[in-house]
């Protein structure tokens, strides 16, 4: 019981320490208000596949933007999308300006990783900045602005930026919002103390000639995931320039909730599978440090209720994680001016723990994931 009681201890300081952290730096982030520098040419790239139900409206808000029409460019590539998506986008360009690039007729699909299409729409654009989003993602009309406002008024040569999910009516729909908050924070806090360096390719920006000079995803791209933070490790560890985090809410971009339990666990695995390959040794630390915590909260849970005694080392350990991580969930929620039901951010966190050991238990059970009809290793 003393070497169990004192590896909960260790994992316990370290997870809280690491929440403080990333917390604390969050809060050092000032809320971004840079003065309109240069205004470069800029190229969204979106790379997409079966988005049928959302590409319309994700071309919709990034064709509408406050950046000068003539100064941006909206490239399209379809990933051998299996529904209407193709179709969609075809019909679209009667009535918005973007490229339309089908990857179907340049590859096959088993070589056509989502760093395919975007090296195709990337090597098509004419822009000196490119940034990225997906199709099943809306952004705000400022959000080119936004970006392109920080890379160029900054030492920065990458940024990545908030991501958002709106209010949703089921408890799966308010979990994934509240982890997606929480989320957020550690990655700007994250990339603020340099402590954990996290990335979404639904909202990020970078130089052209930068990432050209890096060998964009030619050595990424035997890996199927991590288009996002693998390329923000390589801009970390280059001679190049800074990476930065965005926090600002005119640079927001929301994205929509999956819509099963299934889903969700096949998301998270495909999430987890980029940690194995992180560049940045702090960060793939942090996610041992959390993966451990789950771990020994589900086990102090089965022995707390066989045995009275692992009780109390139960319940400070979860009392500590719910304190920690609602409080990062709130910071988070304070940013996007949402307001959290407390029953829900407690159903979250007794939840958390059991889906990370899900998805681990999964990916070791089962290493390839399906995502978007495609199942990948």
């Amino acid at each position: 019981m003393t070497f169990y009681f004192l590896l909960v201890l260790l994992v316990v300081i370290s997870y809280t320490a690491v929440q403080l952290i990333l917390g604390r730096y969050w809060l050092k982030i000032p809320i971004s208000q840079v003065e309109k520098p240069s205004r470069p040419k800029a190229s969204v790239i979106i790379a997409v596949r079966n988005e049928s139900d959302s590409i319309s409206a994700c071309l919709r808000s990034v064709c509408d933007q406050t950046y000068p029409r003539e100064s941006f460019e909206v490239i399209v590539v379809d990933n051998h999308s299996k529904d209407a998506t193709l179709s969609i986008c075809r019909r679209l360009q009667s009535e918005l300006t973007f490229t339309l690039v089908d990857l179907s007729e340049m590859m096959p699909e088993h070589l056509a990783f989502k760093k395919e299409a975007l090296s195709v729409g990337i090597e098509r654009s004419s822009g000196e900045v490119i940034l990225t989003t997906d199709g099943d993602c809306v952004v705000l009309r400022t959000w080119i602005e936004s970006l392109v406002d920080h890379l160029t008024g900054s030492q920065m040569m990458l940024v990545t930026g908030p991501v958002n999910l709106p209010a949703g009516k089921r408890f799966l729909d308010s979990y994934q919002e509240l982890e997606l908050l929480g989320l957020m924070v550690v990655t700007g806090g994250g990339i603020e103390s340099g402590l954990l360096l996290m990335a979404n390719g639904a909202n990020m920006g970078f130089y052209k000639e930068t990432f050209n000079q890096l060998g964009g995803y030619q050595n990424l791209r035997k890996l199927a995931s991590g288009d996002d933070v693998h390329l923000l490790h390589r801009f970390n560890v280059s001679r190049f320039g800074s990476i930065g985090f965005v926090k600002a809410p005119d640079a927001v971009v929301t994205t929509e909730a999956v819509g099963t339990i299934s889903h969700l666990i096949e998301q998270r695995k495909r999430w987890a599978s980029k940690a194995t390959s992180y560049l940045h040794a702090s960060s793939k630390l942090v996610a041992l440090i959390v993966a451990a915590n789950s771990f020994l909260l589900i086990v102090g849970g089965i022995l707390a209720l066989t045995l009275d005694q692992f009780l109390w080392i139960f319940v400070l350990q979860l009392a500590l994680k719910i304190l920690i991580d609602s409080w990062i969930v709130l910071l988070g929620a304070s940013f996007v001016s949402k307001s959290i039901r407390p029953w829900d951010l407690l159903r979250a966190n007794f939840l958390n723990p059991l889906v990370n050991i899900v998805i681990v238990c999964s990916s070791l059970v089962r290493k390839e994931y399906s995502w978007k009809g495609r199942v990948t290793k």
